[in-house]
């Protein structure tokens, strides 16, 4: 079994960029990775915060989304918002889906050599039927053969699928029943989740950089998630049923991967509230070599930056 996941894992095309000063606070994240604590990274401008959730990214073979955050930064951009409705949008969502959960079933061995040989054929004659429909202008929804087929196959995903790949196709299952209501909602307006929201479901790494710039409402609409065993609820897109009596708003379950990452620059722009720092572990930075310790790196204006380091990881 190691042997199987090893294989699959990519291989970093350079070597880690950073310094041996990082090398501690770099423990200290990777601590909180295991643990699935959120982290708060302090330190100064280019002292390596990013390059240390990038390098362990790397190492866990995972991706790392990273949102610049403003002083006109909203709530809006981390949980989604209601916006206009392309025709053509659901069905790019559920081929990128697809793709996604048909990439994972390849990754590893499954039962017999003919297990994904059905698997195979109905996915490529899908992916060859979506490139048809997403080439016309505009997408028809009517497309009941199209609709039959991608159902047949998202029933062989679930047949062949094992218990690493049940998440990825039950948000495969998802995107297939919003393109099928795309065909009969008449509405010209449609949610569509954010970066957080999207980072949760699909077990990615979330890296909120420059966080002391936003406003303190904005981030404390986090703070619920952030608590142990935390849970995000988004009242904004509304009722997950308005036909029901006991409706109840959209609640999202972080995924057992899923991290947050926080960083901030005290000095540029002051502090984070209380709240925030109170659910994160926080993780200082110390800013880059100089004087006798120039070796590591060059020098460029007097000062030597963290990519310049050639301390070995």
């Amino acid at each position: 079994a190691d042997e199987t996941h090893w294989s699959i894992v990519q291989a970093m095309q350079t070597e880690p960029d950073v310094s041996e000063m990082l090398l501690r606070p770099m423990e200290a994240v990777a601590c909180c990775v295991r643990l699935g604590w959120s982290c708060l990274l302090v330190g100064p401008t280019s002292s390596g915060k990013s390059s240390i959730l990038n390098t362990l990214a790397d190492a866990c073979n995972v991706h790392i989304e990273t949102l610049a955050m403003t002083t006109a930064t909203d709530v809006t951009e981390l949980i989604g918002c209601f916006e206009q409705t392309d025709s053509s949008l659901a069905l790019r969502q559920l081929a990128t889906t697809i793709k996604v959960v048909y990439d994972g079933l390849c990754a590893h061995e499954h039962d017999g050599p003919g297990a994904m040989q059905g698997v195979h054929k109905q996915y490529w004659r899908v992916k060859k039927a979506l490139a048809n429909e997403l080439t016309k202008s505009p997408v028809c929804y009517n497309n009941e053969r199209l609709i039959a087929d991608i159902d047949v196959l998202i029933g062989m995903f679930e047949g062949v699928g094992r218990s690493v790949e049940v998440a990825s196709i039950s948000r495969c299952r998802q995107d297939f029943a919003a393109y099928k209501s795309s065909a009969t909602s008449g509405s010209p307006f449609h949610w569509v989740d954010g970066t957080l929201v999207q980072a949760m479901e699909r077990g990615s790494w979330l890296h909120l950089e420059n966080v002391n710039y936003c406003s303190s409402s904005v981030l404390d609409r986090l703070n619920p998630l952030m608590e142990f065993g935390g849970e995000l609820v988004l009242t904004e897109c509304g009722l997950s049923d308005d036909s029901s009596l006991d409706a109840k708003p959209r609640v999202v379950n972080p995924h057992k991967n899923f991290r947050l990452f926080l960083s901030m620059n005290p000095s540029s722009h002051g502090e984070v509230s209380r709240a925030m720092r109170n659910r994160c572990i926080e993780v200082y930075v110390p800013a880059a070599l100089s004087g006798e310790n120039r070796s590591f790196g060059s020098k460029s204006d007097g000062v030597a930056t963290i990519d310049s380091y050639t301390g070995l990881w």
